[in-house]
């Protein structure tokens, strides 16, 4: 519906949406059955409420409707939904909790590709694009601590304090290579995986140099990487 263009009719819209909908995921937090309406009606009495709308439509129609509980929320009542509503008490409901949202994402993804009319290579496309765009801003950041890192080895006399400080910053921007390598290896692309090892190892011999010998011998290598992960980011550019 965010395609919606101004002008158009939002239940025309919509009615044309739930027919070539497939599932429709029915986001629940904790206030959900108890919020009200500017004028103090609990909006799930509104028979002219949106979401209701959408919901019940969807229910009426045999849609997929899947209940997702936003942590702490709980599944409602029966006594707190509207007739209408009341087959979506009867769904099994997926919980989001902050402490393991990325786990609870990876199995509602796992039930919608199950469920016929989804096509699963168009999620995992987009899944794949996600990941490679992530990784293209982390090996960005890389690349950018690398040149600082290397431009003032390349001036010893600006201290000894700015190279500590960029050291560091190097390190921070490497983090998530570790995350990202697991990542990509989900998607079987072992050849961009030994390439962030690679560059991984990299920083290492980097943050080694800085630690026996004051970062000489240092502006060279973190060149020499950020070379590395500019080759790589470009590369990955076009899987965004």
């Amino acid at each position: 519906m965010e395609k919606l263009k101004p002008g158009e009719d939002y239940e025309v819209a919509l009615e044309d949406v739930l027919n070539s909908c497939v599932a429709l995921l029915a986001v629940i937090g904790p206030r959900w059955s108890t919020i009200t309406s500017a004028g103090g009606r609990r909006r799930l009495d509104d028979p002219e409420d949106w979401v209701r709308t959408e919901i019940s439509r969807a229910l009426a129609r045999g849609v997929h409707v899947i209940p997702v509980l936003i942590s702490p929320a709980i599944m409602p009542r029966d006594a707190e939904v509207p007739r209408d509503l009341k087959p979506l008490l009867k769904r099994q409901a997926c919980e989001f909790s902050d402490r393991h949202w990325k786990q609870d994402l990876e199995l509602l993804a796992q039930l919608l590709e199950n469920i016929p009319g989804i096509r699963k290579r168009d999620w995992e496309d987009e899944r794949s694009r996600a990941v490679f765009r992530s990784l293209v801003a982390d090996l960005e950041n890389l690349e950018q601590a690398l040149h600082s890192l290397g431009a003032i080895l390349d001036h010893p006399d600006q201290g000894q304090w700015m190279y500590s400080d960029l050291l560091h910053m190097v390190e921070v921007a490497a983090q998530p290579l570790c995350d990202a390598r697991k990542s990509v290896s989900e998607l079987g692309d072992q050849s961009t995986c030994r390439e962030l090892v690679a560059i991984s190892n990299s920083v290492e011999v980097i943050k080694i140099l800085g630690a026996h010998t004051a970062g000489v011998g240092g502006e060279a290598f973190a060149r020499l990487t950020a070379e590395t992960v500019q080759k790589l980011r470009e590369k990955l550019l076009p899987r965004t």
